[in-house]
C-alpha cells in the first residue's frame, strides 16, 4: 500500500513537473515571437484564479455564489478593461489558442533535439567439460535531427567478454562510432518534410501572435465602446426623465386651467405625458439590458 501510494505521489510531481516545463517552454516562445514582431513583449499567462486547485477541489457552490456577487462597483474605463480580461471566457480561449500554437512548435522542436538511446544484449553459453562464456553487448548514443535535413549520431558500443577458467579473465573492447548523413540533391535536404512541418509551426506562432494581438485591439475597443454607450444611455435616461417631469408640470398647469383652455389642449398634454414617461421607461430598460451584457 504505501509504494501504489508512493507511485501515485510520484506520478503527480512528474505531471506538474511536467506541466511547468511545458508551461516556461511556451511563454518563452511567445515572448520571443512577440519581441521580434512588435520589438516588445507583455505578461503573458492562462493561468485563471483557479488553475492552482485540483478540480474536484472547485465545488460548483463556489462558482455559482462568485456569479451572484450583488455589491455595486464604481468602475473606471481602466478598471473595467482589467476586470474584462480577466474574467472574459473569449479573451480566455484567444489565450488559450495562442498557448496551443506555440506548443505544437515545441513538439516539432523536439524532433531536433539530441535523442539519446541506450540498450544492453546479454547471452551465457554453457557446455559440458569446457569453459563459461558470458558475453555482455552494451550500446550507448545520441543521435539528433539536423535543420539541413541531415542527421548526426554518435554511438559507444561495448563488447565485454567474460571467460570463467581457473583464472578469471575479462577483455572489454569498445568502440565509438561517428555517423553523419546529409542530402547533397534534392535541395541540400531543405525540401525534407520534417523540416518544412518545423517551419511551417514557427510561422503559425507569428500568425498566432498577430491575430491575438488583433484580438486585443477589438476586445479593447468593444469594452470601451460598451463603456461610453453605457454613460451615453444614462444621459439619454437624465433627459428624458427631465422631459417627463416637464409634461407632467405642463399637464397639471393646463388641467388648473380648464375654465379657459380647451378640453382637447388637456388631453393633448396628459398624452404627450404619458408618451416622455414611456420613453423615460424604455431608456431604463434598454440601460439596464446593455449594463448586463457589459458584465458579461
Amino acid at each position: 500500500m504505501a509504494a501504489a501510494c508512493g507511485a501515485i505521489a510520484l506520478t503527480g510531481c512528474t505531471a506538474v513537473q511536467h506541466r511547468r516545463a511545458a508551461d516556461q517552454e511556451v511563454y518563452k516562445i511567445v515572448r520571443q515571437a512577440e519581441q521580434a514582431v512588435f520589438g516588445q513583449t507583455n505578461a503573458f499567462t492562462i493561468d485563471t484564479p483557479y488553475s492552482s486547485r485540483q478540480p474536484g477541489e472547485i465545488l460548483p457552490s463556489e462558482l455559482i455564489e462568485d456569479r451572484l456577487q450583488t455589491n455595486r462597483r464604481m468602475l473606471t474605463l481602466e478598471q473595467a478593461l482589467d476586470l474584462a480580461v480577466q474574467n472574459s471566457r473569449r479573451y480566455q480561449t484567444e489565450k488559450e489558442k495562442l498557448y496551443l500554437t506555440a506548443l505544437s512548435l515545441t513538439g516539432d522542436r523536439y524532433e531536433f533535439s539530441p535523442q539519446f538511446f541506450a540498450g544492453s544484449v546479454g547471452t551465457i553459453n554453457n557446455r559440458a567439460n569446457s569453459a563459461d562464456n558470458t558475453h555482455l553487448a552494451t550500446d550507448l548514443g545520441v543521435s539528433q535531427f539536423l535543420k539541413t535535413g541531415g542527421r548526426l549520431s554518435v554511438a559507444l558500443a561495448n563488447d565485454i567478454l567474460h571467460y570463467y577458467t581457473g583464472q578469471p579473465r575479462r577483455e572489454v573492447f569498445s568502440l565509438i562510432s561517428v555517423n553523419l548523413t546529409q542530402p547533397l540533391l534534392r535541395g541540400f535536404g531543405n525540401n525534407d518534410p520534417t523540416v518544412e512541418l518545423l517551419k511551417q509551426s514557427e510561422r503559425n506562432v507569428i500568425y498566432g501572435i498577430r491575430d491575438y494581438s488583433y484580438f486585443q485591439d477589438q476586445f479593447a475597443l468593444e469594452v470601451v465602446n460598451e463603456y461610453f454607450n453605457l454613460l451615453e444611455q444614462k444621459d439619454v435616461i437624465r433627459n428624458r426623465y427631465t422631459n417627463y417631469l416637464g409634461r407632467v408640470q405642463s399637464t397639471r398647469r393646463l388641467d388648473a386651467r380648464k375654465d379657459r383652455d380647451k378640453a382637447s389642449d388637456v388631453d393633448q398634454a396628459r398624452q404627450a405625458e404619458l408618451s416622455a414617461r414611456n420613453n423615460y421607461v424604455d431608456a431604463v430598460a434598454s440601460y439596464r439590458n446593455s449594463l448586463d451584457q457589459f458584465k458579461i
